[in-house]
């Protein structure tokens, strides 16, 4: 292969596992020279050579399965999707390890470094990885910013974009009634990652200072989100509801068409957006993200340029108000 090229071994090893300088004239003509020659690079004898296997873990913390079913698995499924996506364009696999998965010995084994989402208070898989040394990145941040030294947090400003979305919920009411909004509920998981605890501080923080008695309901286990949206929308329903994720914002429209209440007439409904497969109904005031790079692939190009480089930063994902686009406001 590298005599047909025209190089050194070492300038196709560096081509094939995308390290180091190479002249992209010189990268090209090795591609194409092993395209030709049926090449394929062969991960046992480079995990042999390196002690690297190539292989990221994907793993989930959150194991509640009923509720898990319901209001989580299409984010991780996007997160899972579009990870596997992004390591083969450096090189790597990925390996998903189940919900539940209780040998954490047998998941972790030969994986170069793992990403966890939505980690859990004193989560079982952090400490396994800081006790082992295994890099890994949390999707969502660390409860109480517990960690190890090879530990790298990804996680949105829901300080300020929950803030913007809240204020924006605030000023459509007064605008559509004339009154100072009230009375708004959290509609929320039981599970507390850092993702959850953020952002019901925050829902707390700012009801308090808007003088507003901050209300919340979460779905337990063995709870089914539609009827815990129904209870919501029937029992003392708030002026306005502020949901988790897209699977919560979906269950109250559901729930809304169901007990003929209309959206934003009867209540105002905002909700965070993380799935771009997700419903969007456009009566719905959104918190989108505003990166081009997912969740899934930033935590891998994070994870990856740790292992290659040994560098470890933190990432913020950014995130920006979609209000309702039509009905929300009587002209």
């Amino acid at each position: 292969m590298a005599s047909a090229a025209g190089v050194s071994p070492a300038t196709v090893s560096l081509v094939y596992n995308n390290k180091g300088e190479v002249a992209p004239e010189t990268r090209r003509k090795v591609l194409e020279t092993g395209k030709n020659l049926g090449y394929r690079a062969n991960p046992l004898g480079r995990a042999l050579r390196t002690g690297q296997s190539r292989i990221l873990g994907v793993l989930v913390s959150y194991r509640d399965s009923p509720v898990w079913q319901e209001t989580y698995l299409p984010y991780y499924r996007e997160i899972i999707a579009d990870a596997a996506i992004e390591a083969m364009e450096h090189g790597y696999s990925v390996a998903a390890a189940a919900p539940g998965s209780r040998n954490l010995e047998g998941a972790l084994a030969n994986l170069d470094g793992v990403i966890v989402v939505d980690p859990i208070q004193d989560d079982v898989i952090v400490e396994y990885c800081a006790a082992r040394g295994i890099p890994l990145v949390a999707d969502g941040g660390f409860v109480g910013e517990k960690r190890g030294e090879k530990q790298i947090a990804i996680r949105g400003n829901v300080e300020v974009y929950l803030r913007e979305i809240l204020d924006e919920t605030s000023r459509q009411f007064h605008e559509r009634t004339g009154r100072k909004l009230a009375d708004i509920r959290l509609f929320t998981g039981s599970v507390i990652d850092r993702y959850t605890a953020d952002t019901g501080r925050v829902f707390t923080e700012w009801c308090e200072e808007n003088q507003i008695l901050p209300r919340s309901t979460a779905v337990s286990p063995g709870d089914d989100v539609n009827d815990v949206a129904r209870r919501i929308l029937a029992e003392n329903r708030p002026e306005a509801v502020y949901c988790l994720n897209e699977s919560y914002s979906t269950a109250v429209i559901d729930a809304a068409s169901a007990l003929g209440l209309g959206i934003p007439e009867d209540v105002i409904l905002s909700s965070a957006a993380t799935s771009t497969q997700a419903k969007q109904d456009p009566r719905v005031n959104y918190i989108e993200s505003t990166d081009e790079v997912s969740p899934g692939k930033l935590a891998v190009r994070t994870l990856v340029n740790f292992l290659e480089t040994g560098t470890a930063q933190d990432s913020t994902t950014e995130y920006r108000l979609r209000p309702a686009r039509r009905g929300t406001v009587p002209r």
